[in-house]
């Protein structure tokens, strides 16, 4: 099992808990979706020179020179991925998920030196260069615009200058044949006859695929992917993309967990020791669903005199809930005209809440039941959108299935 610096960091904040992944468990980060062909963060000490790949392939990163993290720069978490401008560079080595005939992005933040303002950088670039047909170089040029040229067919300089001493986000899509370069969510530039079928050899990170131009300065949350993230202006990210842990196997958990954030499953159930044969058997009951944000309130009542019953809640109950909704099932028989007398309502005098029930037997018992919605101020920031159109921003993307039988 691997993890991360930051996926390690994540782990240890997100569960106040022991855990075990079972079965050679894979652990990556919430950035790293199924459409993810690399995700870097340059989280590390200074001086270090280990760079895990925090996407699905797990992919080997050379080093060359010496990039390395360092702490004095960085747009998140501990410290930046450090090109001193001078032959450092991070090399991946070609893969079949490296070559993209579709849409693509490639995202990122860098912070440029001093003294880089009329100075060539480079960004990314392949061995094999745009002039084979196959390679792709992105670089900034001597009037500070950042450009993106692939194969033959695919020339894009964007017409915003960056500066130096400062972070900024650079994404370059490819959406059908139309490649756009955006600075800061800005659209900057485009190419709408982009075709070319790029194909590295080796993927160079801090230099161009000919050599030179080495860039001087930071690099931060470096990410592929194999989707168009955006194809119109947008919010650049306000937050690393690890923001949870994803498990690829079983995970047994020792302790309590606590999540500040929403939970989604398949299905769910709780297991305990059966209490009939507790060391034989295991007890499995399934959770209660519902497409409303239902909290339930139970309760057995005795009818006065009269028949009638004023059966208490919680002091928060109107405060969390809303669209109450009622139950009443008498015992020992049957109460034809049992019904509700007052909906749920805080007293005027005293300020309790209550609902009341009548038209009873005198003295019977009666099993009541009320529901409400909940609308606190955290489900109205988060509401559950019941039904929600895959796409690569959803758990997986259009075209695939969470769980392979609903594909068949």
């Amino acid at each position: 099992m691997r993890v991360s610096p930051r996926s390690a960091f994540v782990v240890a904040v997100a569960l106040s808990c022991a855990f075990i992944a079972l079965n050679e468990s894979r652990v990556f980060a919430a950035g790293a979706d199924s459409s993810t062909l690399l995700l870097l963060h340059g989280d590390g000490v200074d001086g270090a020179v280990l760079f895990p790949d925090d996407s699905r392939f797990g992919r080997t990163i050379t080093v060359v020179g010496n990039t390395s993290t360092q702490k004095e720069e960085s747009k998140f978490g501990f410290s930046g991925i450090l090109f001193d401008g001078t032959n450092d560079e991070l090399e991946i080595a070609d893969a079949t998920e490296l070559t993209w005939a579709g849409n693509f992005t490639i995202d990122f933040w860098f912070w440029r030196s001093s003294g880089q303002d009329a100075a060539q950088d480079a960004f990314f670039g392949t061995s094999n260069t745009p002039a084979s047909g196959a390679g792709y170089d992105l670089n900034i040029n001597t009037s500070r615009n950042p450009t993106f040229v692939a194969g033959t067919d695919t020339s894009v300089t964007c017409s915003n200058t960056v500066a130096a001493t400062t972070w900024q986000h650079l994404a370059v899509v490819r959406s059908g044949a139309t490649t756009t370069m955006y600075v800061n969510g800005q659209n900057c530039g485009f190419d709408s006859s982009s075709t070319v079928t790029i194909n590295p050899v080796t993927t160079e990170i801090g230099a161009n695929g000919g050599g030179g131009d080495d860039f001087n300065g930071y690099m931060d949350e470096i990410r592929f992917s194999d989707v168009a993230r955006w194809t119109t202006t947008f919010t650049p990210p306000t937050r690393a993309y690890a923001g949870a842990i994803e498990f690829t196997g079983p995970v047994l958990i020792t302790g309590n967990a606590h999540v500040t954030g929403t939970i989604s499953k398949g299905a769910g159930t709780f297991a305990i020791d059966h209490p009939l044969d507790p060391k034989a058997m295991l007890l499995y009951h399934s959770f209660v669903e519902s497409p409303d944000v239902k909290n339930v309130y139970d309760g057995i009542v005795t009818l006065d005199e009269r028949g009638e019953a004023e059966i208490p809640l919680p002091s928060y109950f109107i405060a969390l809930n809303k669209d109450f909704r009622y139950l009443a099932t008498p015992f020992d028989g049957a109460m034809p005209d049992l019904h509700l007398k007052n909906p749920v309502n805080r007293s005027f005098f005293d300020g309790d809440i209550s609902f009341e029930i009548a038209g009873g037997t005198p003295g019977g018992r009666v099993s009541w039941q009320v529901t409400g919605v909940r609308h606190d101020a955290f489900i109205r920031e988060h509401p559950v959108e019941i039904e929600v159109p895959k796409s690569s921003e959803t758990i997986v993307p259009q075209g695939e299935c969470l769980h392979q039988a609903a594909c068949i």
